[in-house]
Formats: structure tokens, sequence, C-alpha cells
């Protein structure tokens, strides 16, 4: 059964001000955690939502590129796989804005980019970009192939943007690059957004320690974090009780019902203490996976 609210969530948040039928909402709050498969699908939608709003207002056309790391990360028979996203992660972190620079060198300084990454079955990372430039045809070179990540070779046809295959391995990235043009806005989020995918704990657990950004933005393009907020005021608490049911109608948004005496759990509160206490274990089991 698929959850319907965050299985570590952490409160309730209740809207202030009553619906058209005098009822608060009430949500519980989510981790946000890209490692949580309920949350994993709400920041994609949210993100997803945030580049169909602001894509189009920045660039009416977008291209989108992928580079690979050295071969090396993928070759060292000493890394398992969890090391290789390690090497990865720090590859990335510490090249990223150096080819960024260049780029902006090459097609302008008001060209804006958007940046998430892939992780491939033997832990290796792989990058795929936004910029919001089109490359020129004569620019775009065609490669006999695609990348094939398990045997490292390219298989079909590709396109590749010469520049970039030279400069992403000074930059310290492979040498492998594609680049393609896209045609609206739309297609440009669909491009990223299937990336966004939920997460082992693991990358959860070293993006943070190593800090690195899942996802990362030009300043002008911004970040979906300060998009689109609400101005209502939520209040933040543990629990509702009985008394508070009896004086005011309430909607759970989570399992979309209005909540009824029936409800309660063991102590009249709402949501239940059973609800807290299946939450923390889950807590404490995803704490357990980073160990």
């Amino acid at each position: 059964m698929t959850n319907q609210w965050c299985p570590a969530f952490h409160g309730i948040a209740i809207k202030s001000e009553v619906t058209s039928e005098n009822k608060k909402l009430l949500s519980r709050l989510r981790c946000k955690s890209w490692s949580c498969p309920f949350c994993a699908s709400g920041n994609r939608a949210r993100w997803q939502a945030f580049l169909l709003d602001v894509l189009p207002a920045i660039s009416e056309v977008w291209s989108f590129h992928t580079i690979t790391l050295p071969s090396w990360v993928r070759e060292n028979d000493d890394f398992d796989d969890e090391q290789r996203t390690l090497a990865s992660l720090s590859l990335i972190r510490a090249n990223w804005d150096k080819l960024m620079k260049r780029v902006k060198r090459q097609l302008g300084a008001n060209v804006q980019y958007f940046r998430v990454f892939e992780k491939h079955w033997d832990g290796v990372l792989h990058v795929h970009f936004l910029l919001s430039h089109w490359i020129p045809d004569d620019e775009l070179k065609i490669s006999h192939g695609s990348y094939n990540a398990k045997k490292d070779t390219w298989n079909n046809h590709y396109s590749y943007w010469r520049w970039l295959k030279d400069n992403a391995p000074e930059c310290g990235f492979g040498f492998m690059t594609s680049s393609e043009n896209l045609i609206e806005a739309k297609a440009a989020t669909g491009y990223v957004t299937k990336y966004m995918t939920k997460e082992d704990y693991f990358v959860t657990d070293m993006l943070s320690k190593y800090r690195v950004r899942r996802f990362q933005s030009s300043q002008g393009l911004g970040s979906q974090e300060n998009w689109g907020k609400s101005e209502d005021f939520w209040e933040i608490r543990s629990f509702i009780d009985g008394g508070m049911i009896s004086q005011q109608d309430y909607h759970d948004l989570n399992i979309k019902r209005d909540i009824v005496p029936s409800m309660l759990g063991n102590q009249n509160e709402y949501p239940p203490t059973e609800q807290y206490q299946k939450a923390q274990e889950e807590q404490e089991r995803r704490k357990s996976l980073k160990n």
C-alpha cells in the first residue's frame, strides 16, 4: 500500500484560516529527504513545477548536456561502489565551478544553468545540465554511439559539442560528452526531472557530509526553496485533542478525510500516538542505514 504521508513525519501543520466549509486543514510534516519514498515524489513534483515556471521566463531556447567523470574512477580496482560515488562527488564539487566559468566565457556572462547528476549501477555519477543557450549547428558533431555505462562505450548515434568535449577533461571531468539543442523549456524540464528520483541513504548522507548540492542552479535561475511559498500562516504542533475537535472541524489533507472522534488515539489525541511511534522507528531505521 502506498504511504499517504511521510513515514518519518515529525509533527503536524495546521492552517490558521478556515476553509469555505469552516474547516481547518491539517497535514503531517514531511522529512523532505530524497531517500524517503514518499518525499522523493513530492520533491520532484515541486522542482518540476518550479522549472516549468522559471525556465521560459529566462530563455526561449535551452540545450541539454551530459558529461562523464574520468575513466580512472570506474577502472580503479581498489574502489567499491560507494568509494566510486565518493570520488565522483569530490570531483564534481572541485571542478564544476571551473567548467561553468569557461562556459560563460564561451557563451556569454548571462548564460544560466541547472545541473543534476545520475548515479550509475557501479556507483559512478554522470552530470546532466541545461544551458540557456543553443549551440550553433556547425559546432554540434555527430558520433556513432550513445554511452553504455557497463561497457564504458557508446552505442547508436549521439551529438556532442566539440568545445565541451575539449574543455570538460581540462576541468577534471571525462572526455565522453553529449549535447543537444531543445525546442522548448517544457522539454528542458522533462530532461532533467527524470533524473530526480529516490536515492539510497548512502548518497543522501554523503551529499550532506561533503556539502555537494544535489541540484545546482545559477544565481539568475534561483532555487525552488524560496519559490511559490504561501503567505498563509500554519501553526506547527504535535497533536490536536478531542476538545479541539469538538469546537472546530478539521480536515486531514494526507488522508483526504474529515477528522472525527473515532479516529483519535487512546489518549484522545490526533494523530494517534501509534503513528508517531512508527515514525520514530522509521527515523531510527534510517539512522542505522547510515552507519
